[in-house]
């Protein structure tokens, strides 16, 4: 979702998924969650890494980005947003 996928509602994690409102079935894309939510799934995707950072099981993150993303501007906003989101290696 976070890289622009389709990502079906069941996936979502539950504290995400109570707090919506509307369908509660099919796909959502990043777009249909408040500022706040997006916050709040970055920050559960920071807190994942940081505990394998931490562990020292993590070599790298791969973002895979949907087909049909060839825009550059999308693609660097949303490699922006991830390194902003993402625990510091250093």
């Amino acid at each position: 979702m976070l890289t622009g996928h389709p990502t079906p509602f069941n996936s979502l994690p539950r504290r995400i998924k109570e707090k919506l409102e509307g369908p509660k079935s099919g796909n959502l894309y990043l777009h249909h969650l408040s500022h706040e939510t997006t916050e709040e799934l970055w920050h559960g995707f920071a807190e994942s890494i940081e505990t394998l950072l931490s562990a020292k099981k993590l070599g790298v993150v791969f973002f895979q980005f949907p087909p049909g993303s060839t825009s550059a501007r999308q693609i660097l906003s949303i490699w922006f947003t991830a390194k902003k989101n993402s625990p510091s290696t250093t």
